[in-house]
């Protein structure tokens, strides 16, 4: 096997992938995020690289080949060519490390398996379907979304609250902080749960209606085993939307999935100067 490093254009890559034997199938939401890194300077020259065979042909890289099309920027590579089968057929074959794992090893983050999903909703919801993230995508979206919020939102053990309800308050958390706190507090504690009792635990005995119906409807879409069917998404927008109806004293007679929590935290974000939109992947991806 003979190895260098080579500037890639865009015209090298097309012509590479002109030569390329049966390949696995192209997932184009990971070519946008190999874009996404390129196009914010992100990506790297890394130990694994573009593999050829002993035929001239393009066996590994088509990701990120792909990518340098599309992108139009040129990048370095680490290039192998004559590779043996036996050595191709051993890529990609061991654990692939997740961006959790990524952001947890470089930042010395151990709540990045809190904060990896949070991002990857908001992501999904933008794009319309569920996606992986990749480091740099992750990184563009917890800034908007604020650092500080995920870490105050987030820093927690794991196993305490789900990560659509998680997204919910990190999303809310520049408007209303302390509504935000005083919920997550509860939470990992387990004091907001599905029954009538339980939920007005959650900010005392005041029995009025409104606030009586909006505490059951959150602590329903966090417990309620009838909802497990809806994506985490739509757990996301009900809860949002239970926020929104408790902070405006409002009475809620159903959580149904619906874009109205979303809608109006994004204009009350844009009110306290905080970006309505966190995953701008279509500017990003240049679609």
């Amino acid at each position: 096997m003979d190895t260098s490093e080579i500037m890639v254009t865009p015209e090298m890559a097309q012509q590479w992938l002109d030569t390329q034997a049966t390949n696995r199938g192209l997932s184009r939401e990971h070519v946008k995020n190999w874009v996404h890194a390129m196009r914010n300077g992100e990506f790297s020259l890394a130990p694994g690289g573009i593999s050829f065979d002993k035929q001239g042909r393009l066996r590994d890289g088509q990701h990120r080949l792909h990518a340098v099309v599309i992108c139009g920027i040129a990048q370095l590579f680490r290039v192998h060519r004559n590779c043996s089968e036996k050595g191709l057929a051993s890529i990609d074959q061991g654990r692939p490390r997740t961006t959790a794992d990524a952001i947890r090893m470089s930042d010395d983050d151990k709540f990045a398996c809190n904060k990896t999903p949070v991002v990857r909703m908001f992501v999904g919801l933008e794009r319309r379907c569920n996606v992986k993230i990749s480091e740099s995508v992750y990184r563009d979206v917890a800034r908007r979304l604020g650092t500080e919020h995920l870490d105050a939102v987030c820093n927690i053990p794991r196993s305490k609250v789900a990560g659509a309800m998680l997204a919910a308050l990190v999303y809310a958390r520049p408007v209303c902080p302390d509504v935000v706190d005083l919920l997550r507090d509860k939470m990992v504690r387990r004091e907001l749960l599905c029954t009538r009792e339980d939920s007005l635990r959650l900010f005392g005995t005041d029995s009025s209606p409104n606030r009586t119906i909006v505490l059951e409807a959150m602590g329903k879409c966090l417990t309620d085993k009838l909802h497990l069917h809806h994506s985490p998404t739509d757990s996301m927008l009900k809860f949002m939307r239970g926020i929104q109806a408790f902070v405006e004293n409002e009475k809620l007679i159903t959580l149904q999935a619906s874009n109205i929590g979303y809608e109006y935290w994004q204009k009350e974000r844009a009110r306290v100067g905080a970006p309505e939109r966190v995953a701008n992947v279509h500017e990003s991806h240049g679609r």
